[in-house]
């Protein structure tokens, strides 16, 4: 672990310039503050290996979410950026299902954590991928998968093929 930019990374070698954030980092990059968190629960686990293609550390723990609490309380809950992997429980239906009527799916330990940041944190925007689709679901939150879009910025209608 090496502290970079305020947030602990690891590289991906001793000489990658490449590096994984970790979960419940705030980073500051340029005049941007953004808060990351890794995870979300497989769906299809019952058809990967244990410790091959699947992993069961997929989801946070409470310790994870009590060091990102720490980070978020150390800059007065507001970032400029939120990046994850997966999102809120209240965004679910609206990135997959964007279709009236449909319920949210269930709810696990890190998408309620997410909750919270949703009632809590003065953010930007929320940039996520987990689900396949490029997509604003919501004013202030971005699914990616295929597309890329600056930092700060939503899809628009022509980035998506």
């Amino acid at each position: 672990m090496e502290l970079w930019h305020g947030g602990l990374t690891q590289r991906l070698s001793d000489t990658s310039p490449i590096r994984r954030l970790t979960r419940g980092e705030v980073f500051e990059l340029g005049s941007s503050t953004i808060f990351t968190m890794g995870g979300a629960t497989s769906v299809d686990k019952e058809y990967r290996v244990p410790y091959s293609s699947w992993w069961p550390q997929e989801l946070p723990g409470e310790r994870n979410f009590e060091e990102a609490r720490t980070k978020l309380d150390s800059v007065g809950w507001k970032v400029d950026y939120v990046i994850t992997h997966t999102c809120s429980t209240r965004m679910l239906s609206p990135t997959l299902y964007p279709a009236p009527g449909w319920n949210y799916p269930d709810v696990d330990r890190l998408t309620a954590f997410f909750d919270e940041l949703e009632g809590r944190l003065d953010y930007k925007r929320w940039y996520y991928g987990h689900f396949h689709r490029d997509a604003n679901p919501a004013e202030r939150h971005t699914v990616l998968y295929d597309c890329i879009v600056r930092l700060g910025d939503e899809l628009q209608p022509w980035d998506v093929a």
